[in-house]
């Protein structure tokens, strides 16, 4: 409390100031004291004015999160974007898309295969097969072909390793489990040999730097390369960069929204689509170029692609990079072969096909429309154009027509249509269709897939075919995975219902990064019912892959081996001899004669 009439403070309970001697009112003084006290608060009492500004600025900052998501949102929506934009951004998305589930399926394929071109790998191969025909007489030939198919195998044994350009091959032939014919390559830097053992105990081989010998021994006036270098370059060398991938990606982004000009799309808005008692509500978006538009940005885009110096070299790098030169300069006579002529090469041939694309023409112009969901994936397209050459009245009229639909049973329906027809010949065209009906289940899926091709020429359909398989994968996405397949080939016509041909392809897959080692197996199945009763014919393919420490080569120097350069003419001809032995003894063994 405080003194009314001096302003002293005064201890509770006091009844006249000591230092004016004014009686005091409590009433007042506590009044007068709920008024002043909050000048000398401590920061605690003074709490709640605080917190209620930090309530705003949380509410604030929420309130800006919430549109910075809503901006983001509606800009993945296509809400601000324009025509153009939200049409080239539903391709991209929709492509997108595609390479995700590509990634899904195969990721772990692609993974290893990048393993062994860049790693030292071995991988064993195995082919054999199986024919079972119950003819309806007894044939003596058709026994004999059919036990010894039964009985044998074809075992191919690889060793690589790209990092040192090394590789060693040995493909064999098995008759009831028992070697009968056997071949061995086996090559690096310096050498080059083949063994078959079957002919001859021991390798013939040349050097690399002994080619010009080799080659005079054949051919007296020879006058080429004398000496072969063996090309090294491993998986890293040949993929693109980052850089050489996000240069290539602007460069043609770039053009493609310059080229294709805004006024070129149409935002129609929301359309009704129903397929298959699937009923949804879709944005449709239209690219529409006039014949003369048209024709000016294929000429442009080739024009683009042709004096696109920077591609060419990567392309000329890489094709030079995987060919042996001085290999291919021998086969084009001498010429020169390296990445600056092969780049103008490929300069060349692209100049001539943009010649010839000047002289195409559009008489109908080029139409695609597509059809988007809220996500912008394209659940349907069609493209509509006619493509002449010029000063003639021919024309091709071409239809392609795509469909993704996400079925009310949670299928997906699939579907390429591409169809032909010459300008103004309403019954003549060929049309190729694809289609896939996928189902999703707990680690499963399956697939009703089938391709149809047909021409047709006023009414009659000629060379009708078509293809479809149910397939059915087990253990989605890991390493372990099972895929069964039934097949069957039909003709179209009306007058045969029976198949041409069914089986079965049975697939089994072991993938193991950590331990990097993958198997393969395919188990092939044709029935053959036309003649045979219960006949079939059946192959297996098995193969093991697995990294290495390094490729083993069998010494080529020495008693091992004979180098071909430094054969005489006595030596050839008793070579020829011996082997001229061993193969009539191997065909008396087989009963060939």
């Amino acid at each position: 409390m405080v003194c009314k009439n001096c302003g002293a403070a005064l201890k509770q309970g006091t009844s006249v100031c000591p230092s004016c001697g004014t009686e005091v009112d409590e009433t007042a003084a506590a009044v007068a004291l709920e008024y002043e006290e909050p000048e000398h608060r401590t920061p605690s009492e003074t709490e709640p004015p605080k917190k209620s500004k930090k309530k705003m600025i949380i509410i604030a900052s929420s309130v800006a999160v919430l549109l910075i998501g809503f901006v983001a949102l509606a800009f993945g929506m296509g809400i601000f974007m324009s025509d153009k934009q939200r049409f080239l951004y539903a391709e991209y998305k929709t492509f997108e898309q595609l390479s995700d589930e590509f990634q899904d399926k195969y990721g772990e394929d692609l993974a290893f295969n990048e393993l062994t071109l860049s790693n030292p790998s071995r991988s064993e191969v195995t082919l054999s097969g199986m024919l079972n025909m119950e003819a309806a007489t007894y044939d003596p030939e058709l026994d004999m072909i059919q036990s010894i198919l039964n009985s044998s195998s074809i075992t191919m044994t690889q060793e690589m390793d790209p990092t040192v350009n090394q590789a060693f091959y040995e493909l064999g032939l098995n008759i009831q489990q028992a070697d009968a014919l056997t071949m061995e390559m086996a090559q690096s830097n310096e050498q080059i040999g083949l063994k078959i053992p079957f002919l001859y105990d021991e390798y013939f081989y040349i050097n690399l730097d002994q080619y010009g010998e080799f080659m005079r021994m054949f051919d007296p006036f020879y006058d080429g390369p004398e000496s072969l270098e063996a090309v090294q370059y491993s998986w890293e060398d040949l993929k693109l960069s980052e850089a050489e991938q996000e240069d290539l990606q602007s460069r043609y982004s770039t053009f493609f929204m310059d080229s294709l000009k805004d006024e070129y799309f149409v935002d129609n808005g929301k359309v009704d689509y129903e397929y298959s008692g699937t009923n949804l509500s879709l944005r449709e978006l239209v690219l529409e170029l006039s014949p003369e538009e048209a024709s000016a940005f294929t000429n442009e885009f080739f024009g683009f692609v042709a004096a696109d110096d920077e591609l060419h070299q990567l392309v000329a790098e890489r094709a030079v990079m995987v060919a042996d030169a001085q290999t291919l300069e021998l086969a084009l006579d001498g010429e020169e072969f390296n990445v600056q002529t092969f780049q103008a090469d490929i300069k060349e041939a692209l100049e001539e096909l943009q010649a010839e694309a000047e002289n195409l023409q559009y008489p109908n112009g080029f139409t695609s429309t597509i059809l988007v969901d809220n996500s912008n994936i394209i659940i349907s397209r069609q493209i509509n154009t006619a493509i002449s050459m010029e000063n003639t009245n021919e024309a091709g009229n071409l239809f392609v027509e795509t469909r993704n639909v996400k079925l009310d049973n949670n299928e997906v329906d699939r579907a390429t249509v591409v169809t032909l027809a010459p300008e103004g010949q309403q019954d003549s065209e060929l049309n190729v269709a694809y289609t896939n009906i996928i189902g999703a289940g707990d680690g499963s899926r399956t697939e009703d897939m089938s391709l149809n091709v047909s021409l047709s020429e006023y009414g009659t359909t000629s060379e009708p075919f078509s293809l479809s398989m149910q397939s059915e994968f087990f253990g989605l996405g890991t390493g372990d995975q099972q895929v069964e397949r039934s097949f069957a080939v039909m003709s179209n016509d009306i007058s045969s219902m029976e198949p041409l041909l069914t089986g079965t392809l049975n697939q089994e897959k072991d993938i193991n990064l950590k331990d990097e080692a993958a198997s393969y197996k395919y188990d092939f199945t044709i029935d053959l019912n036309e003649q045979f009763e219960n006949g079939s014919l059946s192959f297996v393919l098995e193969s093991d892959s697995t990294i290495i420490e390094s490729v083993s080569l069998p010494t080529l120097d020495g008693d091992a081996g004979i180098n071909v350069v430094e054969l005489t003419e006595f030596d050839m001809m008793q070579i020829a001899e011996d082997m001229e032995m061993r193969l009539g003894q191997l065909m008396f063994e087989l009963g060939l004669f």
